[in-house]
């Protein structure tokens, strides 16, 4: 996310004289795109391993939820600063830079590879079939 954000800082510096700088807003804008995308996997990721087990679903789908209106009132900025693009994408990117750094300020607990204690064990049963044990949730 760092990286998409130093991206997007290199496309605003470019918006402000486009014309002469075409170049430069093109490859920093593919580059933004490509860190973006990866970043926003790693960050699915590892947003899921944040929680315990049990709320993991719930969990995911506030955060899902939280995504979605704030892409909804994101357009209303992107309304506000239409006509100064230099301000919009410098806005984009202290966003995305403050988001980078949140997880290594808020120092969360890491969830990973931690046993699943919701499932009771006298809920595990096993299934033979041919010939080979099965474990099945009953």
């Amino acid at each position: 996310m760092t990286s998409a954000a130093l991206c997007l800082g290199l496309a605003a510096h470019g918006a402000n004289d486009a014309e002469a700088r075409q170049l430069q807003v093109i490859l920093s804008s593919c580059a933004f795109h490509s860190f973006l995308v990866t970043g926003w996997c790693a960050l699915s990721v590892m947003t899921s391993e944040l929680f315990p087990t049990s709320i993991r679903g719930t969990g995911m789908g506030v955060c899902s939820g939280v995504g979605r209106i704030a892409g909804i009132l994101v357009q209303y900025v992107n309304g506000a600063f239409i006509d100064q693009p230099l301000v919009l994408l410098l806005t984009a990117a202290t966003c995305m830079m403050t988001g980078a750094f949140a997880p290594i300020i808020c120092k969360l607990q890491d969830m990973t590879d931690k046993h699943l204690f919701e499932i009771p064990s006298m809920a595990m049963g096993v299934v033979e079939g041919d010939g080979q044990a099965v474990h099945k949730i009953v």
